[in-house]
């Protein structure tokens, strides 16, 4: 990522000054930016350098650059155009022997820009500088690997896929606080993303946090009307507000079935089978505590045991409120095809 600009520099800066200016930047929302190395000057400004629309793209104008983001690329890459070629030459943060760093006159495109070499203590008039810093985390990374329904238009979308990544990971981990801030953070950036919605609306109704979780996810449903997921966890969130209401257990128990359910997905398979037990501990009328206990001692190969805790899912589930009737079949079915073997 980079600054796009030359940062201001007093005239009669040395390195030390133009490596501190980088240092102490904070622009665009962001810090922990640095001087770049000769080897990141050249790999956006030089003989060998991709200069290329991406399609789709992130277009983001600069006073004097148009930054290129392809989040379709195997290898997510930022390509940096200069536009004002007249910015004269740069620091980098290479050294070229004691006391020295190299320099590098910005350049068109496709013609081969001027290195050249210059002490760090010398006081200099026509040296500029411009930042860079890691996409952190990375950015276009993430945003492939979501497939956006449409193009990302920009760098705030994909800071909000960033913060809902770690939003997701935090209420997996139980931390419905930490995924409750993110969540908030990433529609700070983007106030229409159904999937910020979601996290905030999931986190919140963990959490007890009724009203926001149902305005989270009534804003949702109403950005798209015909999405069944936001749909169904709308119900959801409605019925187990209900159901704590009625019942103080309730919700840890809730909170103990989402950790059953990020277990099995892990294959920590030990750890389901706790998580299982104790809301039956807690709900010994539920049928989601037997459910999760039989698809975990399943991935143990507790056969019998499993088909058990199912059967009795199935015999609790008066309203059919789980999967419970259908993975108590395919636990049957994957116990024959093991028999048959």
């Amino acid at each position: 990522m980079w600054t796009g600009t030359t940062v201001d520099l007093r005239p009669g800066s040395d390195y030390a000054v133009a490596q501190s200016t980088c240092i102490s930047l904070n622009t665009g929302g962001y810090s922990g930016w640095r001087l770049p190395t000769l080897d990141e000057v050249n790999a956006v400004q030089g003989p060998d350098s991709v200069y290329r629309v991406l399609d789709p793209a992130v277009h983001i104008d600069q006073p004097y650059g148009l930054k290129q983001l392809d989040y379709k690329n195997p290898q997510p890459s930022s390509k940096l155009i200069f536009i004002d070629h007249s910015l004269g030459s740069l620091w980098t943060s290479t050294p070229a022997g004691q006391g020295k760093v190299y320099v590098k006159r910005w350049t068109p495109p496709g013609s081969r820009g001027t290195i050249g070499v210059t002490d760090t203590g010398r006081s200099t008039w026509y040296l500029s500088a411009v930042c860079v810093r890691p996409m952190e985390p990375d950015l276009l990374q993430l945003a492939k690997d979501a497939h956006p329904p449409t193009p990302v238009t920009g760098i705030p979308q994909l800071h909000s896929i960033a913060l809902l990544v770690r939003a997701e990971d935090a209420i997996n981990a139980d931390d419905f606080a930490e995924g409750i801030s993110d969540a908030k953070q990433a529609l700070a950036l983007d106030p229409k993303s159904i999937r910020g919605l979601h996290d905030l609306g999931i986190a919140s109704a963990y959490s007890g946090s009724w009203a926001e979780a149902l305005s989270s996810l009534e804003t949702a449903h109403s950005l798209d009307k015909n999405l069944a997921q936001t749909n169904d966890d709308l119900k959801w969130v409605k019925a187990i507000q209900k159901q704590a209401a009625a019942d103080p257990n309730a919700t840890k128990a809730r909170v103990l079935v989402h950790d059953a359910d990020v277990a099995q997905s892990d294959e920590s398979f030990e750890r389901a089978i706790a998580a299982a037990d104790q809301v039956i501990a807690l709900e010994p009328s539920w049928p989601e505590g037997y459910d999760r206990l039989g698809l975990a001692l399943g991935g143990v190969n507790q056969w019998q045991d499993a088909i058990a805790a199912l059967t009795k899912a199935v015999s609790l589930d008066k309203h059919h409120e789980t999967n419970a009737k259908q993975d108590l079949k395919n636990t049957k079915q994957i116990q024959k095809d093991r028999k048959d073997r």
